[in-house]
């Protein structure tokens, strides 16, 4: 399973070097309109509190990205999530308050991954 984290904002290209001086962070993409931070999060790996970390990144900067025409609304956190079998997000009251409070969307895209198969259990498959 791999977990795909994105700060996204919408802008111009011409906008990019501009976000990420504010940000102090380049864009992990190349498409022309949008900047992206991109995390990635394997299975093994620990876990990473993206909706945090994102607005952390962002506290504090609302005022210089508007004044470069970047408003709330054209910022988003994104999370891909690539699962076996069942998909289960959840995620802290606080976490959901604090995007709200903020204005910023969550958006959530999940997969089944195609090479998943069911654990062999003979036990469970035994006929009497």
């Amino acid at each position: 399973m791999k977990y795909i984290y994105f700060l996204q904002i919408a802008c111009d290209e011409d906008q990019h070097e501009s976000i990420s001086a504010i940000l102090n962070t380049q864009s992990t993409n190349s498409r022309l309109n949008s900047w992206e931070l991109r995390l990635v999060e394997q299975e093994t790996d620990p876990p990473i509190y993206f909706i945090d970390y994102f607005l952390n990144l962002l506290e504090g900067k609302y005022d210089e990205l508007s004044r470069i025409g970047i408003e709330r609304r054209y910022i988003s956190v994104w999370m891909y999530y690539e699962y076996d079998n069942q998909c289960n997000i959840e995620f802290a009251p606080e976490d959901m308050k604090r995007l709200g409070e903020e204005g910023i969307t969550l958006c959530i895209s999940c997969w089944e991954n195609p090479d998943w198969e069911p654990p062999d259990d003979e036990e469970n498959s035994k006929t009497s």
